[in-house]
């Protein structure tokens, strides 16, 4: 109830704003927004029941509430019932949503056109932050992590291993996202680089300690003071990175003064002429589009 009021109390205030607005195409990208901020942690909450550990009687009790056995009825087939539940009802409509869009995207930008973009306005927190030849990085994030929360599940027994095959996942998708340089500005792709190597280093050095047969000797004092590197290390790039990213946002930026446009067939050489013409007389850039035809990205 508390996401629905919010939702809509965004939607408001950008109607307000802007009458214009559509309700139902915000409403849906805003609720897309917060749900793919929010994925990991709704899709860890539905699969809790569901993680256990092995008693030496043969038994499993939930990491999360040790006092609760797995699959022995009572609160824990309830907990399950929920946590299903909510998993199908949540996470699968969201992840159903975003395949759609995702598998749609060509048609959506070639629709754009003749619909004012409104269905790619509407799946913008999907797309927006990515280069188009890249639009499919935004679903494949959240199937890395669906991938992460589910590997405790498959698993139970053996934290090596779920540790060894989390690395596997960060560092398969690492190697993806360098391929690839999906985000449109090169300090997301830079941060999004180092952090999930920070990532995986911190699980290595969790499996290297938890391998140790003396956590107490130097070993484990040497990857516990690792980890806590690599924890401060994380934060360090999260705020540089916002930093960053505020400082590009509200510092000065490369302006025009005039922006000119014309069409392919006709008046090219009169609007090159109103470029110098106007450039000469205001001593600051022109914007002529014609100057720029591959990426805009880089221009504002």
């Amino acid at each position: 109830p508390f996401c629905v009021v919010l939702i809509l109390f965004l939607v408001a205030g950008k109607r307000y704003r802007d009458p214009r607005v559509d309700f139902w195409v915000e409403g849906v990208n805003t609720a897309g927004a917060l749900l793919k901020v929010a994925f990991m942690s709704v899709v860890l909450s539905c699969k809790l029941p569901l993680i256990c550990y092995k008693h030496p009687t043969g038994q499993y009790s939930m990491v999360q509430s040790p006092s609760i056995l797995c699959f022995a009825g009572g609160a824990h087939t309830s907990m399950m019932v929920v946590g299903i539940a909510s998993f199908l009802l949540v996470a699968c409509p969201f992840l159903g949503l975003v395949a759609y869009a995702t598998l749609r995207f060509p048609r959506l930008v070639h629709e754009s056109y003749a619909h004012s973009g409104a269905g790619l306005r509407m799946y913008r927190f999907l797309f927006f932050q990515y280069h188009t030849r890249a639009y499919y990085y935004g679903s494949l994030t959240l199937v890395r992590g669906l991938a992460i929360c589910l590997v405790p599940v498959v698993i139970r027994d053996s934290a090596p291993m779920q540790l060894m095959i989390m690395s596997g996942v960060i560092l398969g998708f690492f190697a993806l996202q360098q391929r690839t340089q999906p985000w449109r500005v090169q300090l997301a792709n830079e941060a999004d680089g180092m952090l999930s190597i920070i990532l995986a280093l911190m699980l290595f050095c969790a499996n290297v300690s938890g391998e140790s047969t003396n956590s107490t000797g130097k070993s484990g004092v040497f990857m516990g003071i690792m980890a806590a590197l690599l924890f401060f290390g994380l934060i360090f790039v999260v705020l540089v990175s916002l930093a960053a990213a505020l400082y590009q946002r509200f510092s000065s930026r490369r302006s025009y003064h005039s922006f000119i446009s014309h069409h392919k067939a006709d008046a090219a050489a009169q609007a090159r002429y109103l470029q110098l013409h106007i450039q000469g007389r205001a001593k600051s850039k022109v914007f002529l589009d014609s100057d720029h035809l591959t990426n805009l990205d880089h221009l504002f």
